[in-house]
């Protein structure tokens, strides 16, 4: 086609062409285009602008060759330059090469002398290699052990350049990734956050749309549920996308809702039971969509109390027993809309049809999953616009039949996957971008990121039957020439300093890796044209080797290489070396004495405190709440139950339920197994079971309690009360010694209260032992450490632990609490928790007032039971 147009060209005028036409940014063309614009030129002016790095001839260099007239990284990185160069002049063009373009850089500096000699084409040798300047950073090359720590460190250097040089601007700084997609998220995770005196401008271009419009990956994710088994966090992650909640009235707050539904509801996968049916799979258990949204709404329309007493099954299904405001009854509503509308648009996407009808049932999609908010506007336009595509493509192939739905979406896929940022190129910032052509242009400082082995210049493996690739000709294209004559232009680009960065280090054991070959010849030639003593100083001027972590010691001693502006890392770095006693906790003063409200306290709220000191602190008298990470929801078959206690508590409440009914609430996988688990388990509640028959122990409803205790007052009801005494069930793996403490609390509130008809005994039932507590003489007397500790526990977090402090009482050795409290491979330490990391830090627990509450609150249990 290109050949006829050209051959029209000369045969006569084409009407229509304009009058004159410009082409730059080009480092090479192919034959048949060049010889098209050369026909072209016989009938408009066309101006051809070409970056020529010498001003010299060096059409006839060939990699490898050196010597006079002839500079070595011209020959081994300006291939392509080279061939397109020669092809311009072989075409009798008038005035291929203009000299009074050429301007050679001024200074002395390393970077300035390297361009001015490929400008002439100037190969030094000994007597006039230039002498090395104390001063001269104008080339740096930083060596790290991952791409984080290349933004890391380029972070640091950038704002020692602008504190060194003070009309360097942000906008005078262009920084080239040879993989932008991979560095972008690493960019936006250390410039947009990090802790510095000044925060630096920065804006990143040439990125994939996708990364910078969520709706268009939601928008796959929507496309790929048709055939897909309806994952429960694969339904869940659309839920992301704010247009789509905006379509189903759905706020953000409702979807940790929505997902402790779902994990209630055992929900896995699966449509309904006709789609497990179909992949072969029983339908006994009910994990799929449509057995959650039915048990949600009998849940809503018939409370638990209402289903049959002997297994709560109403017409197979056992109601979610929760409690439902009108709320989340609207909350049912909308979920039940957004899976009957995902559910219906896999039905109508499952059939064929022509390419026009694929782009109207597309449109009503967009139209049905997503609110056109400001937001998502422009990410709409974008995905209508390649409905538009879709159409034009339907008007050029009439022809075309009926499609399935998978060609459709594989097609969409490519479409958006596609499409490019437009933003963030040259908008008065930090401009981050790709290693493209018309990229290097001239910026006072270019620094370039992720110059390793094998990663740039990039590699394209030819196909089997490119024969083109097999025998090369002069103007074929190269990814991996191109990139070479891009590093050459860049060496040229950069006024003022050229920063190169590569991964040279390995995480793992700090070996070294080799960098880009178009790196190491850089550095050959710096060799060959600085006057260095040997090879220690030259590594010592041109290359930095960077520590693992952005903490290390070697950042804050004084280094003139190595340095950080984070006062955040500096921080840390203090703290490296340091042994656990010299590090203070979060709170080493008492707050003010806590107010009233506080110090009347319920029996249950008072366990809470008790089993959990630290977190109560930082929850009621600090206000402060960890927002913990939603663990992923499985959506799995499964085989087996890791948390068994929520089965053993139906088993125990509820001994009349069997395997279906349990199934029905999916506690219990299908078939034999679950059989089995169900047998396994229900035999050890029975031995809970008849371990609390054999107490013959008669109910006694709830004694009310309120006692004060030096000040706390001790307030609610005094529960699982019977004949025999206060009887309590743990159907955990084990019994904890918090839990034993808890029970010998409420058995001083017993002993105190003495309510009638109870005896004052103790009992705490497990799977492995049972604990038993007599009556106590003096119970206030015991009280009293308990409302001491709860008082100094509101002012200052307590140092009472579930692991360490019984092992203190038990060991007497505060090296063994503290390896409790540190935790190993095997066991989880207490200083693993989140709270208690939170006001401890990497300070030492396991002090005097450690030993103090341990002694006070443990010990005397320890007594009464012996061995906890």
């Amino acid at each position: 086609m290109l050949g006829d147009l050209a051959q029209q060209l000369r045969n006569g005028k084409v009407p229509g062409l304009p009058a004159r036409l410009a082409v730059f940014g080009v480092s090479s063309l192919p034959p048949m285009i060049w010889q098209l614009l050369q026909a072209l030129g016989e009938h408009i002016e066309i101006n051809l602008f070409l970056l020529n790095p010498s001003q010299e001839y060096w059409g006839q260099l060939r990699r490898g060759d050196a010597g006079e007239g002839g500079h070595p990284l011209l020959a081994s990185l300006g291939q392509q330059g080279r061939d397109f160069i020669n092809t311009v002049a072989a075409s009798g063009v008038n005035e291929p090469v203009q000299s009074h373009a050429f301007v050679s850089s001024h200074g002395g500096s390393v970077l300035a002398t390297l361009q001015s000699d490929l400008l002439q084409q100037h190969v030094r040798n000994e007597s006039d290699r230039l002498p090395l300047q104390a001063d001269d950073d104008s080339l740096q090359v930083h060596v790290c052990h991952s791409a984080l720590r290349e933004v890391e460190v380029l972070h640091d250097q950038l704002l020692m350049q602008f504190e060194k040089n003070p009309g360097l601007m942000p906008d005078d700084v262009l920084v080239m990734c040879t993989d932008i997609q991979r560095y972008a998220p690493l960019i936006e995770a250390v410039f947009a956050t990090r802790h510095t005196p000044a925060a630096i401008p920065f804006t990143i271009a040439d990125r994939r749309l996708e990364t910078e419009e969520p709706l268009l990956r939601r928008f796959a994710d929507l496309l790929a549920l048709p055939g897909s088994r309806f994952e429960v966090e694969r339904v869940l992650a659309l839920l992301e996308e704010p247009s789509l909640r905006a379509r189903f009235e759905l706020d953000e707050a409702d979807v940790p809702v929505i997902r402790r539904w779902c994990e209630q509801l055992h929900l896995r996968w699966g449509r309904d039971a006709k789609d497990r049916s179909e992949r072969g799979l029983p339908t006994d258990v009910p994990l799929t969509w449509q057995d959650a949204l039915a048990r949600l709404r009998l849940g809503f329309a018939l409370p638990v109390a209402l289903a049959p007493a002997d297994d709560h099954r109403f017409a197979g299904r056992v109601p979610l027993d929760a409690v439902f405001s009108v709320g989340q009854a609207q909350i049912l509503s909308r979920l039940s809309l957004l899976i009957e509308a995902l559910i219906g648009w896999e039905n109508r996407l499952s059939r064929p049809r022509s390419l026009n009808d694929w782009a109207d049932s597309l449109d009503a999609l967009l139209d049905d999953f997503f609110a056109e908010t400001p937001e998502s506007r422009d990410a709409l336009q974008y995905l209508r616009d390649g409905l538009t595509e879709l159409r034009d493509q339907a008007r050029r192939a009439p022809e075309a039949g009926p499609q399935p739905f998978a060609v459709i979406r594989r097609w969409l896929n490519r479409q958006v996957k596609g499409l490019e940022s437009r933003r963030g190129f040259l908008h008065g910032a930090v401009t981050f971008c790709a290693m493209v052509p018309m990229r290097s242009l001239p910026f006072k400082m270019i620094a370039v990121l992720g110059m390793d082995d094998g990663v740039f210049p990039r590699q394209q493996k030819p196909w089997p039957f490119d024969l083109m690739a097999e025998n090369p000709a002069a103007g074929d294209r190269s990814r991996r020439q191109d990139d070479r004559y891009l590093f050459l232009e860049t060496l040229l680009a950069a006024r003022d300093t050229l920063y190169l960065s590569h991964v040279g280090l390995s995480e793992v054991d700090g070996t070294a890796r080799p960098p880009s070959p178009v790196l190491s010849e850089l550095l050959d030639q710096v060799r060959a044209t600085v006057a260095v003593p040997d090879e220690k100083t030259f590594r010592k001027k041109f290359i930095t080797e960077h520590a693992l972590q952005p903490f290390s010691p070697r950042y804050f001693s004084g280094d003139e290489k190595l340095f950080s502006f984070s006062s955040r890392f500096a921080a840390a770095s203090r703290l490296l070396g340091l042994k656990s006693g010299d590090v203070t906790p979060a709170f080493s003063q008492p707050l003010p004495p806590a107010p009233d409200d506080l110090l009347s306290v319920t029996v249950q709220r008072f366990e809470r405190f008790l089993a959990h000191p630290q977190r109560f602190f930082l929850r009621e008298r600090m206000g402060v709440q960890i927002p913990y990470a939603t663990d992923a929801l499985q959506d799995e078959e499964p085989v087996d139950i890791t948390d068994k206690r929520e089965l053993r508590q139906r088993l125990y409440h509820q001994s009349t339920l069997g395997v279906a009914s349990l199934r029905a609430e999916g506690l219990l996988p299908s078939g034999m197994w679950g059989t089995q688990l169900f047998g396994e388990q229900a035999g050890q509640v029975d031995e809970v079971r008849t371990k609390v028959e054999a107490l013959q122990a008669t109910p006694v409803e709830a004694a009310p309690v309120h006692l004060t205790v030096d000040g706390v007052t001790f307030t609610g009801v005094l529960d699982d009360l019977t004949s025999v005494g206060l009887v309590r069930v743990s159907l955990e793996n084990k019994l904890y010694a918090t839990d034993v403490l808890r029970l010998y609390f409420a058995h001083l509130l017993l002993c105190a209260t003495k309510p009638a008809g109870v005896e004052l005994r103790s009992y705490l039932i497990g799977l492995d032992k049972e604990v038993i507590l007599e009556p106590v003489a003096d119970p206030l007397k015991l009280l009293a450490d308990f409302a001491a500790a709860y008082q100094e526990g509101l002012c200052l977090p307590l140092p009472l632990f579930r692991r360490a402090s019984p092992v203190w009482i038990k060991k007497q050795s505060l090296d063994e609490a503290r390896k409790a409290y540190e935790g190993n491979d095997y066991n989880t330490g207490d200083g693993e928790d989140a709270w208690i990391n939170m006001l401890w830090r990497n300070a030492d627990p396991c002090d005097e007032r450690f030993i103090h509450w341990a002694e006070r609150l443990y010990g005397p249990v320890a007594e009464e039971v012996g061995k906890l």
